[in-house]
């Protein structure tokens, strides 16, 4: 299998699961989602802006923007669950439709900067936002809201 559906797939799983995170922040009410804690980034807010900007600034690396490493979102730009909904679908749209124009010889280069190619980088995205998403199901859960099985195995057992 070529590297570039491997990617892909791994691409999918990742906003796969983040679209279904965005339906379990709905049962949150506004004070519960903007709620500070002191756990890692904060609120729920805080967190799916944090995902959103490093998603970004990765695709920006990788891309050879040197400005990358300044790009920056700040949280309180993003008042309202629908305001961050809307900046995650626009990331994951970005994000997506650029890793599927990537041909393995491209995901074999590596990108001024970056310490090895950019299959790695984009493993890496995948994996980050793995342990920022259970950060939120955890926060989520302590809510009471529904959270949901993340294994990587289930969902491309179903994907078909």
């Amino acid at each position: 299998m070529p590297k570039q559906e491997i990617v892909k797939s791994l691409i999918d799983y990742r906003y796969s699961l983040y679209n279904r995170l965005r339906e379990s922040i709905d049962s949150l009410n506004a004070e519960h989602f903007l709620e500070d804690t002191s756990y890692s980034y904060g609120s729920v807010r805080n967190h799916l802006v944090h995902i959103a900007q490093t998603d970004t600034r990765w695709m920006m690396g990788m891309q050879g923007d040197p400005t990358s490493r300044q790009f920056a979102l700040d949280p309180a730009d993003y008042p309202d669950k629908q305001a961050v909904k809307t900046l995650l679908d626009e990331t994951a749209a970005k994000v997506t439709a650029w890793v599927d124009t990537l041909e393995d010889s491209e995901l074999e280069q590596t990108p001024p900067g970056f310490g090895g190619p950019m299959w790695q980088s984009l493993l890496h995205i995948v994996n980050h936002g793995t342990d920022h998403r259970e950060q939120v199901l955890h926060l989520l859960y302590e809510h009471g809201a529904q959270t949901f099985d993340q294994e990587l195995i289930t969902h491309l057992w179903n994907k078909d």
